[in-house]
């Protein structure tokens, strides 16, 4: 099976940039809100394809549990593990 993703840009409350639900073909559906600036929608797109890599709709964590695990991993993953460089600047 092959997951295909469908981008989708629709009207949607102010505070809610982005989501996505994975459908029953293991398709995945990203809705963006189209009020956001473009730059908005992209940085909340590659946020919606993140979860969708790191496997987030297969874990049984809350939503907020899943949120500050992929801060911390995009975090570390573009600017390194800030515990172990603190750590190395103090010797």
């Amino acid at each position: 099976m092959t997951e295909k993703v469908f981008i989708r840009k629709i009207p949607l409350p102010i505070n809610v940039r982005a989501f996505t639900l994975p459908d029953e073909t293991g398709s995945y559906n990203i809705y963006i809100n189209d009020a956001l600036s473009y730059e908005q929608q992209k940085k909340s797109l590659k946020h919606e394809i993140a979860h969708i890599l790191n496997g987030d709709f297969l874990k049984e964590d809350s939503a907020l549990e899943i949120e500050e695990a992929l801060k911390k991993l995009l975090k570390e993953a573009f600017f390194g593990d800030t515990d172990t460089a603190a750590s190395s600047s103090a010797l």
